[in-house]
């Protein structure tokens, strides 16, 4: 600003005596050794300042014009806060601080600085008028300049070789840290030093050590990381120096106000090893006790060495408790080996014994399989016997629903005889008793008996079957047992259309190898799959892979260890190929030598099962009109949803089918149907998880729920009112009755004008 201050100070103040005032200024502070300058009354705009700033505060008077505050950046960190916290604080322009700067030759010194309001005669204040000096002289002479430096070098030196007798002295943690402590109180003249160390195991901070006032309740204590000045310090690896931890936000005053130790001053540097932060030493003063920047230095200077201290002895500690723990490992392995010693002996005493209990238990279990397959065989031959007599209609004619329910007696009979030769086939084969009846059989009449008996299995779940064949025509049979055959591809094609979804693809396909003397016959569905380390557990017997109770694929767990078994006994393999959801793929290869047999007839091919569709209602059942109510059931049982299917119907209600929770909230945002039925007790989602999802869904919020549970227990009805159900019905119910509560939900709802 140089040659335009007059004409600055005329724009920006236009009053007579600020003009009087700069020119006597002038005068005055163009010779002397002080800094004279004259501001605005925020003290924002330098209006004249004297060319003493260069010497005193270290900054050309350019650099202040520009920026009037540019002065305090020079401050000494120890002073820099408390000075602008004046400065931002002073009332009515009055500012009166001495303090320390840091000059750009790396000197420090002392200066004094003051401001005082320029008034008119009225009283009104125009401006500030400000002094600053150099009073380095008056405050330190040089002799005690080079007194302070050399005592402080002399504590400087005799710490640092403390320290380093600590660390070859001792490996005694405690010991060490109580040293290191009390060293650092008494070097830096504070009122209490502390020691906090991360923990090695989790991501917890503790003090491991305190001295001076309060440190009885600081050691113990832990923290979080990044928790307070220590443990940000550890966090980021970087010391901190502040004047006034009020003023600091990451100081906790918790610790202050349990002990009422009132922190004033604080500093704190990390411990590293090896560019690793282990932990952080502090020390603190009360009010009127500050550090500086020398004692950062040293303190520094000190955790350097105690860090190393702190390593090597947790080090030393936790190789003396791994020497503990190998002697007592060593002393439990001897004890073990003499126990082991006596236990070889008895038990080789007993296993005698026990051979002997074994093989009559054997023969135990032998008469106990004989004795149970008669009793078990015969009242089944009187069921399998009296349903096949009364399908012959030899007690007179049966209706198609009593036919049907025939048909299902006999079905689950014939399913409780298979069980029954599973287990005593497995048997057999486990103290190889089971024979082979080994004869020229026909490949295409065992492959297509084996798919017509699972094909009103794969019809009632809408699967597709197929099959395909491909060998030498004039070599159409192999030697093998014909039943043990069937058995084998009726279990396999059984486990495929059960793990198969509805209008899912179930197929077996026979390929001959007259290269390697082989036939393949191949299994594979568009299932659920198998994922790769369940498949290890396929051929064990009794081994299901969805073994909870609420399984949503019933049986023994027979099957596929009998047909592993059977393989083998035809001197052949299996091996599977799977993945969870995406299907699988049962190998079956026999050995098939070249030889000319007589070829047996050809069986009638089997008709493909999803030409015939499911009929939509069953014989002299009524069908209801298109625009009558959508009922929604979801039930995993099927005798109940026979039921429903020919009660409902009859009643004008349309119905669609489920038999989990997953699909009831699916179906539901496709059809929108007017009421749902919901059992509770399904597999995968059961009922109540369902009723809340639908819930939570906008569009399906206001249809009508009713809980049909065997739920009947206290407390069942109010979980399943709780969680969104209309109604509750417990089974068993009456039909009328629950025509009644459909009837009235859907008038509620107004779906019935």
């Amino acid at each position: 600003m140089g040659k335009n201050t007059e004409m600055t100070i005329h724009c920006q103040i236009n009053e007579p005596t600020i003009d009087i005032y700069i020119s006597l200024l002038r005068q005055l502070a163009e010779t002397s050794d002080e800094v004279f300058w004259m501001a605005t009354l925020d003290q924002n705009q330098i209006i004249y300042i004297s060319p003493a700033c260069s010497k005193v505060w270290d900054c050309t008077p350019d650099s202040l014009y520009t920026n009037a505050g540019v002065w305090l950046d020079n401050i000494h960190l120890a002073d820099r806060e408390r000075v602008v916290n004046a400065f931002e604080n002073r009332v009515a322009g009055k500012f009166d601080e001495q303090y320390r700067l840091m000059r750009s030759n790396g000197s420090t010194s002392w200066v004094w600085s003051r401001t005082f309001p320029i008034r008119d005669r009225s009283g009104q204040v125009l401006g500030i008028l400000g002094i600053s000096e150099d009073i380095t002289e008056r405050t330190q002479t040089q002799d005690e300049r080079l007194y302070q430096a050399l005592h402080s070098r002399i504590n400087e030196l005799a710490a640092l070789s403390t320290v380093s007798q600590i660390i070859n002295s001792t490996l005694d943690l405690d010991e060490m840290l109580t040293l290191i402590t009390d060293i650092a109180t008494r070097l830096l003249n504070a009122a209490a030093t502390s020691v906090l160390l991360r923990m090695e195991e989790q991501d917890d901070l503790f003090f491991a050590a305190a001295s001076g006032e309060a440190s009885d309740y600081i050691v113990g204590k832990s923290l979080a990381l990044g928790s307070g000045i220590g443990g940000w310090v550890i966090q980021h690896g970087q010391p901190i120096l502040t004047a006034d931890v009020s003023q600091d936000p990451r100081f906790l005053q918790s610790f202050d106000q349990a002990t009422g130790f009132n922190t004033q001053a604080m500093l704190c540097v990390p411990l590293q090893v090896k560019e690793q932060t282990i932990g952080a030493i502090s020390v603190m003063n009360k009010k009127n006790g500050c550090f500086d920047l020398d004692d950062l230095q040293l303190l520094s200077w000190l955790a350097a060495p105690a860090a190393i201290a702190i390593e090597n002895a947790r080090l030393y500690k936790h190789a003396q408790q791994e020497i503990i723990e190998r002697k007592r490992a060593e002393a439990a392995l001897a004890a073990e080996r003499a126990l082991l010693t006596q236990r070889v002996e008895a038990r080789t005493a007993a296993l005698q014994s026990a051979n002997e209990e074994l093989a009559k238990a054997a023969q135990l279990k032998d008469e106990f399989l004989a004795s149970m397959s008669h009793e078990l065989r015969t009242p089944l031959s009187t069921i399998l016997g009296k349903t096949e007599a009364l399908q012959d209609l030899v007690r007179g004619p049966l209706n198609e629903r009593q036919l049907d329910s025939l048909r299902s007696v006999e079905e689950s009979a014939e399913h409780l005889l298979s069980l029954i030769n599973d287990i005593l086939d497995l048997s057999k084969i486990g103290v190889g008793k089971l024979e082979l009846d080994i004869r020229a059989v026909s490949v295409e009449a065992v492959c297509q008996s084996s798919l017509r008996m699972v094909r009103e299995a794969a019809h009632k779940k809408k699967i597709k079957v197929s099959y395909s064949s491909t060998f030498d025509s004039k070599v159409m049979t192999l030697r093998a047992d014909e039943r043990r055959l069937k058995q084998i591809l009726m279990n396999l094609l059984s486990n495929a259309v059960k793990f198969t979804p509805e209008e899912g693809e179930v197929g077996l396909d026979v390929v001959s190898d007259a290269e390697n003397e082989r036939i393949y016959f191949t299994v594979w569905d568009t299932g659920i799959g198998i994922s790769t380390e369940d498949q290890a557990k396929l051929f064990q017997p009794f081994m299901q892979l969805d073994s909870r109770l609420s399984r949503q694929y019933v049986g023994t767990g027979l099957g596929l260890s009998l047909v592993y078994r059977m393989v083998e006994l035809h001197d052949g393999g299996i091996s599977v190929e799977s993945d969870s959801a995406q299907g699988s793929r049962f190998i079956v290869w026999l050995p098939w030598p070249p030889e000319e047999y007589t070829p047996e007839q050809k069986a009638d091919p089997l008709d493909n099962p999803t030409d015939d569709l499911p009929p939509q209602a069953r014989e002299g059942g009524h069908r209801p009109a298109r625009d009558a109510p959508l009922i929604l059931i979801a039930e995993d049982n099927e005798d109940s949803i026979d039921t429903l299917l020919d009660y409902l119907p009859a009643r004008g209600y349309r119905l669609d089918i489920v038999y989990n929770g997953q699909e009831a909230v699916t179906r539901a945002q496709q059809e929108l149907p007017d009421l749902i039925l919901m059992d509770i007790q399904m597999p995968g989602m059961n009922g109540l998880e369902a009723i809340r999802r639908l819930r939570d869904e906008p569009d399906l919020a206001r249809i009508p729920i009713i809980a049909l549970t065997a739920l009947a227990m206290p407390g069942d009805r109010e979980r399943c009112l709780r969680a969104g159900a209309s109604d509750y019905i417990s089974k068993p119910y009456s039909l009328k009755g629950l025509i009644d509560a459909i009837q009235t939900h859907l008038e509620l709802a107004g779906t019935i004008r």
